[in-house]
This record gives structure tokens, sequence and C-alpha cells, in this order.
């Protein structure tokens, strides 16, 4: 008798490894999108990440030599800084851009 229900136990254990091993979680399709949105979210065009816009305007910094180009460029970093909290990163370049002006 004690075997028969030690038998049943490790059965039923057995039974529920397996049984909840394939469901799917539930929430599975909303997890796909926030990954697939992902990609497209750290974005220079993207007014909500200023990470992505520093880092876009930092590499357009050290390419163009237009100083248009050049004076947009600092002034969307600035603006990308005071987004982060970076208040005195941003006056510096504003007081560059005061000068050059």
């Amino acid at each position: 008798m004690r075997q028969i229900i030690i038998g049943l136990v490790f059965f039923v254990q057995l039974f529920s490894i397996f049984s909840c091993r394939n469901k799917p979680l539930p929430n599975q399709g909303m997890i796909d999108l926030l990954k697939q949105s992902e990609k497209y979210e750290y974005n220079a065009e993207n007014i909500y990440c200023p990470e992505a816009i520093i880092k876009f305007n930092d590499s357009i910094l050290d390419v163009s030599s237009a100083e248009a180009d050049l004076a947009k460029a600092r002034y969307d970093k600035a603006n990308a800084l005071l987004q982060l909290g970076e208040e005195q990163k941003a006056i510096d370049i504003y007081e560059y851009l005061l000068g050059k002006t």
C-alpha cells in the first residue's frame, strides 16, 4: 500500500511538471510587442529619447564642417542635456553658441 502511494505521488508530480512546461504565457503578445517597439524607441527622431539625440548630434559634430549644421547640432544637444537634467553642460553649450553669434 505504501509503495502505491509513493508511486502515485511520483506520477502526479511528474505529470504536473510536464503539463506546466508547455503553457504559453498569458501576456506573451504584449511581451513580443514591447520587444519589437524597443528597436524603434532608441531613435534620434524620438523626442522622448534624449540619449539618442545626444549620440546623433555628437556624430554630426564629429563629421560636419558646415557652421549652420554645427550650431543646430549643439543647440539640439543642449536641449537633450536639459531633458536629462545635466543643466551645467547645457548652459556651457548655450554660452558657446551665444559667443559665436
